[in-house]
């Protein structure tokens, strides 16, 4: 009699415990956003990943962009800093592409950056 009932809660629980599944399932991935930053992002993007067209170097826009790359090189994580070199962009980038690659970090890496 114990028998019967024993063989029906043990499948009923060994069946719900199975249910919950490994976890293994990560949900979707970041998504960029939308609106009139979407136009930011992408700029930031391009520019992040050496897509945009850029004039040569400027030794006095150098002096200026130098200080605020390497800040924003070092709020990155440490396998983004190796496979990016921001610095390498410095004197090369206009106001709206470093302001563009800011937010990219800032929203991609979920970092803040000090202006």
């Amino acid at each position: 009699m114990k028998m019967r009932l024993l063989v029906p809660l043990l499948a009923l629980v060994l069946g719900s415990a199975s249910a919950y599944g490994s976890g293994s399932y990560k949900g979707k991935g970041r998504r960029p956003p939308n609106g009139l930053e979407a136009t930011l992002y992408n700029l930031g993007k391009k520019v992040f990943t050496k897509k945009a067209e850029l004039p040569e170097s400027s030794a006095e826009l150098a002096t200026k962009q130098m200080e605020e790359l390497e800040a924003l090189s070092a709020a990155l994580p440490v396998k983004a800093q190796r496979r990016s070199n921001l610095v390498a962009l410095a004197g090369r980038l206009s106001a709206e592409q470093l302001d563009a690659l800011t937010y990219y970090v800032s929203v991609r890496y979920k970092v803040e950056v000090d202006k």
